[in-house]
């Protein structure tokens, strides 16, 4: 019995382990959520010593000034799963085979229960067509941020 506790407790640290967010895979602008379920767009990161939490945060303001920040350790935070609501709030839209982001060449589609990223218009040489080519398998939005930004350039944002 006593056997039976133990892997169920070791089964919920696993489950949680699987769904935290490393500090190092974000970066601010990444919209994450806090462990309400609410949206964060981070602002801020605050890295404490190693084998500690990190804090990151959304800067808050009333009336134009601001105020106390809405704050959550990374252990806590969690990635927002990729869905075609989400791609429409980021500034894609569908075309009938996938998600396009007007005027940059990217596009999202789901294929095989995986959402993939690609990028439109590869010249192989003079003689053949363009082609499409994927980049990453990706599954949260805070993933498909930092890709878009690291390859193209691309700050992908909402208001909050």
């Amino acid at each position: 019995m006593s056997f039976w506790c133990i892997f169920v407790v070791t089964d919920l640290v696993r489950v949680k382990y699987l769904h935290m967010i490393k500090a190092n895979e974000l970066r601010i602008g990444n919209l994450v959520k806090d462990r309400g379920g609410k949206t964060l767009r981070i602002d801020f990161i605050e890295y404490m010593e190693m084998g500690y939490q990190s804090k990151i945060g959304q800067r808050m303001f009333l009336e134009g000034e601001e105020v106390h920040a809405m704050t959550e350790y990374t252990d806590y935070a969690e990635p927002i799963q990729l869905t075609p609501e989400w791609l429409n709030r980021l500034g894609f839209a569908t075309d009938g085979e996938g998600f396009r982001l007007s005027g940059a060449g990217y596009w999202v589609e789901y294929l095989d229960g995986v959402w993939c990223l690609y990028v439109n218009g590869i010249e192989r040489n003079e003689l053949d067509d363009d082609i499409d080519m994927m980049l990453s398998v990706i599954s949260n939005v805070h993933h498909l941020q930092n890709l878009l930004f690291v390859i193209g350039g691309i700050e992908l944002t909402i208001n909050l």
